[in-house]
C-alpha cells in the first residue's frame, strides 16, 4: 500500500514537473528613440535584461531602425503563433503614442475617426503626419492577436510607454466584450477592460502625455514598473 502511495506521488510529480517544463515563455522588446524621446531605447534595455534575469530565455529586442512597422507586427505574429495555454508572453513599447486627443492629428479627421476608442503605436519611419496604414493601431493591428493570446489562454503582460497609450490594448467594441474592470492608480479613469488572461500597463491614459527623466535618460513609467517587478520579484 506505502508502495503504491509513494509510487502515485512520483508520477504526480513527474507529470506535475513535465507540465511545468511544457510552459515556455516568449517576449518582444521594443524601444524607439524618435523625434524628442532619448530614454526609449534604455527602457528597452533594461527591460530585456530583466527578463532574461527572471529566466525568460525567448527574448526578441527590435532598437530604432530595427523598429519598423512590418517587424513589429511579424515578431509579435510570430510570437502569438508559436505560445500555447499556460505560456507567458511579454510585449514591451517604448516610444511614441497616439490617439484621438493627441493634439498633432487634430486635423487629421480621418485618423482621429480611426483612433477612436483605441490608440496607437507610432514604429520607426513613421510620424502622425503620415498615412494611417503607417501606423500601428490597436483595433486594426494589435487587437485581433491579443484575442487570440486571450482565446489561447496565454497569460501575457503588455507594458506600453507612450503618451495616449491608455487604450491602446483594445478596439472600438471592447467595452462590450467583458464586465471586467481595470481600476487605474488614482489620477486615472477607470476603464471597461476585455481580457482575463492579459495584465495590460500604461504610461498614461489615452489623453495624456507620458514622460522621461532628462537626468536618467529614461521613462518614469518604465523606471519605476522595473523598480516594482524586480521590488516584488514578479513576473
Amino acid at each position: 500500500m506505502k508502495e503504491r502511495k509513494m509510487r502515485g506521488k512520483i508520477y504526480f510529480i513527474l507529470i506535475f514537473g513535465i507540465s511545468l517544463l511544457r510552459s515556455d515563455d516568449y517576449a518582444l522588446v521594443i524601444g524607439i528613440n524618435n523625434g524628442y524621446l532619448v530614454g526609449a531605447k534604455r527602457d528597452a534595455i533594461a527591460m530585456s535584461s530583466l527578463l532574461k534575469q527572471r529566466g525568460v530565455e525567448q527574448v526578441t529586442t527590435l532598437y530604432n531602425e530595427a523598429a519598423t512597422k512590418e517587424n513589429i507586427l511579424g515578431h509579435l505574429k510570430d510570437m502569438v503563433r508559436k505560445a500555447g495555454s499556460g505560456d507567458r508572453v511579454y510585449l514591451f513599447f517604448s516610444g511614441h503614442g497616439t490617439s484621438a486627443f493627441d493634439p498633432s492629428i487634430q486635423n487629421n479627421h480621418a485618423l482621429k475617426v480611426l483612433l477612436r476608442d483605441t490608440g496607437g503605436l507610432i514604429p520607426w519611419g513613421a510620424s502622425t503626419s503620415d498615412s494611417a496604414e503607417d501606423l500601428i493601431i490597436a483595433k486594426r493591428d494589435l487587437s485581433p492577436l491579443f484575442k487570440i493570446l486571450e482565446n489561447k489562454k496565454v497569460k501575457s503582460v503588455i507594458m506600453f510607454d507612450a503618451c495616449f497609450s491608455g487604450s491602446a490594448y483594445k478596439d472600438i467594441t471592447a467595452n462590450r466584450l467583458s464586465n471586467h474592470s481595470l481600476f487605474y492608480s488614482s489620477i486615472s479613469r477607470e476603464a471597461d477592460y476585455p481580457y482575463k488572461h492579459i495584465v495590460y500597463f500604461s504610461a498614461s491614459t489615452r489623453s495624456d502625455y507620458a514622460a522621461e527623466s532628462r537626468d536618467k535618460k529614461r521613462g518614469y513609467f518604465s523606471i519605476d514598473i522595473s523598480r516594482c517587478l524586480k521590488q516584488y520579484n514578479t513576473l
